[in-house]
């Protein structure tokens, strides 16, 4: 598969919450590694737009060799930050597939 760079940060353990009520969003140091990442697109599944046409809907996926990331986990690869937020394993290959959210990053 096409590998690429990719910097992964894992959600701090810090405890707690901010003065909304929101657990902090501390993340650690980042770490770098070539692992794949693929957008699956089904073209059974799509929405139709107000103004006409379709989109499809896609699942973007992250296949890696490691298998205990921690849900949160914040992933950047070709200018993208996402989230991990759900994963599967695949016992036989070893690898472990998670579910990424695009994040938006509000500078």
């Amino acid at each position: 598969m096409m590998s690429v760079p990719i910097t992964v940060r894992t959600p701090s353990k810090r405890k707690g919450r901010d003065e909304l009520g929101q657990p902090y969003a501390v993340l650690n140091d980042p770490i770098h590694l070539n692992e794949p990442i693929i957008n699956n697109n089904n073209p059974n599944v799509n929405f139709q737009m107000i103004g006409g046409g379709s989109i499809e809907a896609g699942t973007v996926l992250w296949i890696s060799q490691t298998p205990d990331w921690p849900k949160d986990t914040q992933v950047t690869a070709d200018g993208c930050t996402y989230r991990a937020e759900d994963h599967g394993q695949d016992k036989g290959a070893q690898l472990t597939y998670y579910k990424l959210v695009q994040e938006v990053i509000l500078d």
